[in-house]
């Protein structure tokens, strides 16, 4: 089985335009008519070198010295696995196993075989596995970021946190690694260590989140609430967002009502940053099938809010115009004259009758058995 540079035939150095030109090479001999299985195995490589975030975890196969053939057959267990055939690929693992002995000495090769154990539920399998390769190889974030996820599975919480911080401090340039992340954070810890995490990479890596750009979005919620300590990770993830979500062409309903959601927020702020923001994404939201007419109109108030911060906030912060309504009805809620309805009868406080009984006295019908048993 080739792999995916060997498909669209150019080196493990190629530049975006040389592979672009090497997938339109390649789909006028394999068009989906003629060649479909080779058309989806082109178009598969293609997707996965043009990106780079997934080029660089593809690219984590073909490192060191490892044969050409157990890379075609990491390739091919990694099919399997997208695939959700686990079984068969544990399989395959175990035929390569037999044939040559060394491949327990690939750290990639036992690596996959400790994420198929893990996700057929064999964790104790897998821990060790990944004892090992992180013994060999403290620095590899890889083996730390498996480990980490089995923890997970295997319900030991504390674990699986220390093995993430470790991966963490090494820096990974992966999105997949830091959106798992940032979900244990959610789940084991708090609002602070996930605002930490995201102070951590966003300056490092500003556009980590290219593929997954919800990620700034979640970033700008939790951050807005220490916006004077974390103002800088902010105004990243607010450039960031609005750039992608402005180039997006599909946005679902949960995401428009999210965006929704801090612009309440941010239409108050007068930093230029903010103002950007809310300019880029108004349009977007105006012209989105998942917005009511309400909805439109809350955002033409936010527009205009935007343009002239100062009236905006004044007009919703006078509250003579309600003061004024409530006189025209204030005699209907005034409080002094409860006394002159005859229907009125002001509560009393509660007396009791008789001596309190306590649950476990003797119950007084007699039975013999405690009050909380009988009739209490």
């Amino acid at each position: 089985m080739m792999n995916h540079y060997e498909i669209l035939q150019i080196e493990r150095d190629a530049d975006a335009q040389t592979i672009k030109r090497a997938y339109f090479t390649a789909v006028k001999k394999h068009s989906p008519d003629k060649d479909p299985e080779g058309f989806k195995a082109i178009r598969t490589a293609y997707e996965t070198l043009s990106e780079p975030h997934k080029r660089a975890e593809y690219d984590l196969l073909f490192v060191g010295d490892m044969s050409a053939d157990m890379q075609s057959a990491i390739v091919g267990i990694k099919s399997l696995m997208d695939q959700n055939k686990y079984k068969l690929a544990l399989e395959q693992v175990t035929e390569i196993e037999k044939k040559d002995k060394s491949s327990q000495d690939v750290a990639q090769f036992m690596r996959t075989k400790a994420n198929i154990l893990m996700r057929l539920g064999k964790t104790g399998l897998a821990e060790r596995i990944l004892k090992t390769l992180v013994e060999k190889d403290p620095k590899d974030y890889e083996n730390l970021f498996l480990r980490a996820m089995n923890s997970l599975h295997r319900g030991h919480s504390y674990k699986c946190m220390e093995y993430f911080e470790a991966a963490a401090d090494l820096m990974p340039n992966s999105h997949t690694f830091w959106n798992a992340y940032f979900a244990a954070i959610s789940r084991e810890r708090g609002m602070s260590d996930l605002r930490n995490a995201y102070q951590k990479v966003i300056p490092t890596y500003p556009d980590i989140f290219e593929n997954d750009y919800r990620a700034y979005l979640i970033g700008i919620h939790v951050c807005y609430m220490r916006k004077d300590d974390y103002g800088d990770v902010i105004i990243t993830c607010l450039e960031r967002f609005a750039n992608y979500f402005v180039k997006d062409k599909f946005h679902n309903e949960s995401l428009i009502e999210e965006v929704m959601a801090i612009l309440t927020h941010l239409i108050s702020e007068e930093q230029k940053e903010y103002r950007d923001f809310i300019d880029k994404v108004i349009p977007i939201l105006e012209a989105s099938p998942h917005m009511t007419e309400d909805d439109v109109k809350e955002l033409k108030e936010m527009k205009s809010a935007n343009t002239n911060m100062g009236e905006w906030l004044k007009d919703r912060m006078d509250f003579s115009k309600y003061v004024s309504e409530y006189a025209q009805y204030k005699d209907l809620f005034d409080d002094d004259d409860e006394d002159d309805d005859p229907y009125y009868i002001p509560q009393q406080p509660f007396v009791r009758e008789s001596r309190k009984i306590g649950r476990n006295e003797p119950c007084p019908c007699g039975s013999g058995k405690k009050y909380k048993k009988c009739c209490g």
